[in-house]
């Protein structure tokens, strides 16, 4: 038997009526036995409530906000989630959280102790709040589950933190793998812009290609700073080109995807990206790019 009890830790009970019908309370007691042990859960997701509301009054009339629509997606994905869980003998009270509460805030729960009682962290967040609760996890011994960020922020030796999406190590050792299992023989540029970022991906493959010392295939590294020509300096005519944008920068990209592009016309050029470029709509717009494809890793 079961009981799955939903609480919202917002700003006021009305704003769960406007922005979340989906969510109930059961408060049938009667079925579970008291005896049974209770499992607390936090959920965090970008709710935005703070800016829904001035004054205590709803902000946008019949409309919803853009910016909440991805928390509450992921809020009611965790209710059905939780509803279809088969849990016997035991309780689950799971609590969400607004991680972008202006008066809650990841850093003002930690700080309070609130999130001691837990015995399990469910998070759709990043950068900071990743960072404070992965450290809050380690510290109190609670396993944190970071559920859409797909980087560790340089985190290590912590028990208590699982990522479930991929990493960009992940992304970058499934590139290398196609690399080095089908171009061996290829020329392989490896291109980036300055950057602490485009410094992590590049050692990546660094790494990766001297496992024993001695690298296993030979990688040119292109760092661009205003010049995209030298592209065309590392690109040989007698080879089949692989070019690498390790950058997760739009404007960068832009600029690289057009350079190897009009490369492309005289020397064939495959080019792959890394995996945000997915959501760089500018690449599927532009009439240029129709006749070159761009291939990025996915976690799917």
């Amino acid at each position: 038997m079961k009981k799955h009890i939903y609480k919202i830790s917002g700003l006021l009970l009305m704003s769960t009526f406007l922005l979340l019908n989906a969510f109930a309370q059961n408060t049938d007691t009667t079925l579970v036995p008291n005896n049974y042990p209770t499992y607390r859960i936090a959920i965090f997701a970008p709710l935005y409530l703070d800016s829904a509301f001035t004054n205590g009054n709803y902000k946008y009339g019949k409309n919803f906000p853009k910016i909440s629509q991805h928390g509450f997606d992921f809020m009611q994905g965790a209710q059905i989630a939780l509803d279809s869980m088969k849990i016997f003998n035991s309780n689950i009270e799971a609590e969400f959280f607004d991680s972008k509460s202006d008066v809650n805030s990841v850093q003002s729960l930690i700080g309070s102790n609130i999130l001691d009682s837990f015995h399990l962290i469910i998070g759709a967040v990043k950068e900071d709040n990743f960072k404070d609760l992965a450290n809050l996890a380690l510290k109190k011994n609670i396993p944190f589950i970071s559920a859409i960020y797909p980087n560790d922020e340089g985190i290590t030796a912590n028990p208590f933190l699982v990522i479930v999406n991929s990493t960009l190590k992940a992304h970058c050792e499934a590139i290398y793998a196609y690399l080095l299992q089908t171009q061996s023989q290829s020329n392989i540029i490896i291109c980036r812009k300055p950057g602490s970022q485009e410094d992590i991906v590049e050692n990546y493959f660094k790494q990766m290609n001297r496992p024993d010392g001695k690298p296993l295939l030979n990688l040119k590294f292109v760092n661009i700073t205003t010049d995209y020509i030298k592209l065309n300096n590392a690109l040989d005519s007698t080879k089949n080109n692989i070019v690498i944008g390790a950058s997760l920068n739009k404007d960068f990209v832009g600029k690289l995807v057009t350079q190897a592009a009009l490369a492309n016309t005289s020397i064939p050029i495959t080019l792959i990206g890394m995996p945000n470029w997915d959501g760089f709509t500018a690449l599927t717009k532009r009439k240029e790019f129709k006749n070159f494809p761009i291939y990025y890793t996915t976690p799917y």
